[in-house]
């Protein structure tokens, strides 16, 4: 429902089962740094999906993709969209987890882009941070 109707992305004309927002593939996304813009970008994995004129599956393990030679990037949760959308008589309270998920390596065959917490906490250059506290 977040994907098809346009909230998670925040737009109109993109919704849909058909026509939603999928973001950029994993491939495009890496060879092109988000320079421009700090908002991470919605990215999937193009072997997820099967190339058809029909739909056949409505859910995918799509993701918010941050690469190193993106810089600094960011992310609110949840945004405009979502908070009148499913809170919009009650500000929501924000309080719980924030989940970082690495890539899945299956039978321990990583790509050669693929990110893991090892990597994450013993690079000087990752930083995160939830508002104004780090984490």
């Amino acid at each position: 429902e977040i994907r098809h109707l346009g909230i998670l992305t925040d737009t109109t004309t993109q919704v849909g089962f058909s026509h939603y927002d999928k973001g950029l593939s994993q491939t495009d996304a890496i060879a092109l740094p988000n320079k421009a813009d700090t908002t991470m970008r919605l990215a999937y994995d193009p072997d997820d999906r099967q190339d058809c004129n029909e739909t056949i599956q409505m859910d995918y393990k799509d993701f918010f993709l941050v690469h190193e030679k993106d810089g600094w990037q960011e992310l609110t949760l949840p945004n405009d969209r979502e908070v009148e959308a499913y809170s919009p008589t009650t500000p929501p309270k924000f309080h719980g987890y924030v989940a970082i998920c690495f890539a899945f390596c299956d039978w321990d065959h990583c790509k050669p882009h693929d990110s893991h917490a090892e990597a994450m906490s013993a690079s000087s250059n990752s930083t995160s941070s939830v508002g104004e506290m780090q984490v």
